[in-house]
């Protein structure tokens, strides 16, 4: 997971939110089944282009490409069936994969609120070892998010490894090169494979700061 950030409204959004939201809260109120047609406004073009170009195409959550393997799920932070006025929220939304949206589900506890890496730090609340994501310690927060969300699940693993063996090559090259230009020309592209558009970015990050010992 990295820090993400939030770009200007889509305009659809922004010129009928609210009016979509009245719509909406006039079914919840009066206690009426939503119909889909009206629920599920918020399903834009314009807004998925939105969120796909600020998540690079990644899941907010787990760090995986998204449309090679399944179909973007439009989340809700704030699930829409627990907090329906937040529906058509702007900020209230993101990419998710399949997976992590299916285990996310309805669960939310204002309480220990889950990390939302559009306003908060990751890194303020995870370590990343290997192809691990583990909570700091104490942090309950990312410790019930890590576990809801099952962000060490084994083929979300297998894939960070994956990524982190293809810059492991570059940083040993990087590592024993003695020529200042070879050395600045392979840390250009151990950046690039630990770029914010790659998957499992923070992973790969952190890996190569622990075989480097440099921060980077």
């Amino acid at each position: 997971m990295i820090k993400l950030t939030k770009t200007a409204e889509p305009i659809v959004l922004a010129r009928n939110a609210a009016s979509w939201t009245r719509d909406l809260m006039s079914y919840v109120n009066s206690g009426l089944k939503v119909p889909d047609e009206v629920k599920n406004k918020y399903n834009q073009q314009e807004v998925r282009d939105a969120l796909k170009c600020e998540t690079n195409g990644k899941c907010m959550y787990c760090e995986g490409y998204i449309g090679a393997v399944s179909y973007p799920h439009i989340e809700h932070f704030r699930p829409k069936v627990v907090y329906p006025d937040k529906t058509f929220e702007w900020a209230n939304l993101g990419l998710g994969c399949q997976v992590c949206n299916s285990n996310k589900n309805d669960s939310f506890d204002e309480n220990l609120p889950y990390i939302n890496p559009y306003y908060e730090n990751p890194d303020d609340f995870f370590i990343f070892l290997g192809t691990m994501v583990m909570q700091k310690p104490g942090c309950a927060r990312a410790e019930n998010m890590k576990n809801r969300l099952k962000l060490n699940r084994p083929e979300l693993m297998e894939q960070r490894k994956t990524a982190i063996e293809k810059v492991t090559y570059l940083v040993e090259r990087y590592k024993a090169a003695s020529n200042p230009s070879i050395k600045e020309m392979l840390k250009k592209n151990i950046e690039v494979e630990m770029g914010p558009d790659k998957e499992y970015s923070r992973c790969v990050k952190a890996a190569v700061e622990q075989m480097t010992q440099e921060n980077w």
